[in-house]
């Protein structure tokens, strides 16, 4: 059985990997959210050897790239010049081909461009991944702003891909049912705001994956009878994660949770402190350097540059806030940016779209409080569907990101006054996501269904994937739709081009390197819908089987 079962994963991995290579590929240089501040940081160390400095500006290259190619229509006020999508393809034919030869010329020691508000705002993250891009940029030799930029997408996106695997393992970790392992990686493979939150540039991708990581080492761990070398490592792993990105900080809290809920089922309670503080030591042996520099230089634990201007307002100034926020705009918001978000032109679906996830999300709170309220009468974590290490490990990651989530908003509308939400913040914590979501609809609909019901959702997320990226992006980074009030812009059949796919793709083409020429792309592109439809018929097959083995037999 063990043979069959990797040969799937295997097969489910191939069409993810195929599906993230093609959103790599196809999205327009800096649709990536922060992406140009990301490869700031990469060309930072390119030209001096050390990370940037807060507010540093721009390298001469990207600056220039602003300037010359199309950006998001955000960014030209932002920036205080530079060309929108809609502006560049009303311009002359003539001044679009100078300007994309232009484009192919830019190298990282470009003289600085003036005029441009374009300061180096990612010198605020951690150093790991980008002295990783840094080697990978020195060994490949490649000297153009496009090739750079699209060989980083590519191999960040295959290194993301390893969440498929965790995923499954951490699945079999958790559940009691390891059948339910399946349509959990099946539904990762196909979230389209995964794919767009990864292909990019940016220490998200690693971070993410070594999240994913030291999950699976925390929920394997439970209930802890494993040694210190266990703690440690998990330590280690989460002081790992956070200095590739902060939020690897909440892994510890996680931690200490599975700890003490361990000790309170087997009585150890002695033996789980130990592992708390050896857990503790190893995080701080590998990145305490970093949170004390932060708050030393920023009076903020993580140092983001919103978090520490909201801290330098008075806690009694603050709190007030909390009472002013439209809390029910930051649900709105956070959701919608959470499930689907067109890259950094901010593209937005219709509410009611939004809405079907919204009540999927409630029917997996509502799930969990019952069977919450089932075990706690019971007085055991044991169920029919979940393992302890579900309740001590993935649940508590997701409510703390989410907590963190709603932090932010009240530090961005105490620095800047507005009612909003990062939800795609909450795409980093995917894996612990993903199960949760099973668990949930597991608990809502009964055991018994849970199989179904999750691998139903699979084809819930392919046919938003496809209907957003063949439907409402490309056509708009390709210049076909214009994007309306409410940035929603899906394409009519009477705007198809007169060219047909290849027009479609000649356009998609642009500021890419050579070898990623319209022809690559429209075999990208077909490969990516085989490998989406390869993924719904499995989830299709998967439905008829959990189905078969509920019928009751007729003997």
């Amino acid at each position: 059985m063990a043979r069959p079962a990797s040969r799937l994963l295997f097969a489910i991995w191939l069409c993810f990997v195929l599906r993230l290579i093609f959103y790599a590929a196809v999205y327009p240089i800096w649709e990536g959210l922060d992406e140009w501040g990301h490869m700031a940081y990469v060309d930072h160390l390119r030209q001096t050897g050390s990370p940037p400095v807060r507010e540093a500006p721009v390298s001469g290259e990207i600056s220039a790239s602003l300037r010359l190619g199309p950006i998001p229509h955000h960014l030209p006020v932002y920036l205080g010049g530079g060309t929108s999508r809609k502006e560049y393809w009303n311009l002359p034919e003539s001044e679009r081909s100078q300007r994309e030869g232009a484009y192919k010329q830019l190298r990282v020691n470009d003289p600085p461009q003036p005029g441009l508000r374009a300061d180096n705002y990612q010198a605020q993250h951690p150093p790991v991944a980008y002295y990783l891009l840094y080697w990978l940029d020195v060994v490949s030799g490649l000297q153009t702003l496009p090739e750079r930029l699209y060989m980083f997408r590519l191999v960040l996106v295959v290194i993301a891909s390893l969440c498929l695997p965790l995923l499954w393992m951490l699945a079999r970790r958790v559940f009691a049912n390891p059948d339910l392992a399946l349509p959990a990686c099946l539904m990762l493979a196909v979230i389209p705001n995964f794919a767009i939150y990864v292909a990019r540039v940016g220490n998200d991708p690693l971070a993410i994956v070594l999240l994913a990581l030291c999950l699976v080492v925390i929920a394997g761990s439970v209930p802890f009878r494993h040694g210190i070398a266990n703690a440690a490592l998990a330590g280690a792993l989460a002081g790992l994660t956070a200095i590739t990105k902060a939020y690897g900080i909440l892994l510890m809290p996680v931690y200490a949770l599975a700890a003490v809920a361990a000790g309170s089922l087997s009585s150890g309670w002695l033996r789980q402190l130990r592992h708390i503080a050896v857990a503790s030591t190893a995080f701080f042996a590998v990145a305490g350097w970093w949170f004390l520099d932060n708050i030393r230089t920023t009076g903020a634990l993580s140092g983001e540059r919103l978090d520490a201007d909201a801290t330098a307002i008075p806690l009694a100034q603050r709190l007030p806030n909390l009472l002013l926020i439209d809390w029910w705009e930051i649900w709105m918001y956070g959701t919608s940016s959470y499930y689907w978000i067109g890259g950094w032109s901010f593209l937005l679906l219709p509410d009611w779209l939004y809405w079907i996830f919204r009540i999927v999300s409630i029917v997996v709170v509502v799930g969990l409080l019952r069977a919450a309220l089932r075990m706690f009468r019971a007085r055991s974590m044991l169920s029919p569907l979940t393992l302890p290490a579900f309740w001590a490990v993935p649940l508590p990651l997701v409510a703390l990101f989410i907590v963190s989530i709603v932090y932010q908003g009240w530090q961005i509308f105490s620095a800047h006054g507005q009612s909003t939400a990062i939800g795609w913040y909450l795409c980093s914590a995917t894996n612990a996501v993903i199960v949760v979501m099973v668990a949930g609809l597991g608990y809502a609909f009964g055991p018994r269904h849970a199989t179904r019901i999750a691998t139903s959702m699979v084809l819930v997320f392919a046919v938003l994937d496809l209907f957003t990226v063949n439907l409402v992006s490309l056509p708009y980074y390709a210049g076909i739709t214009p994007l309306p009030r409410g940035h929603f812009p899906v394409m009519q059949l009477s705007q198809w081009p007169a060219g047909g796919f290849g027009e479609m793709a000649q356009r998609l083409s642009i500021n890419h390197p050579e070898w990623l020429s319209p022809g690559v792309l429209l075999a990208l592109w077909v490969l990516y819908l085989l490998a989406t439809l390869t993924v719904v018929t499995l989830a299709c097959w998967y439905i008829h089987s959990a189905k078969r083995q509920t019928q009751p037999s007729s003997r």
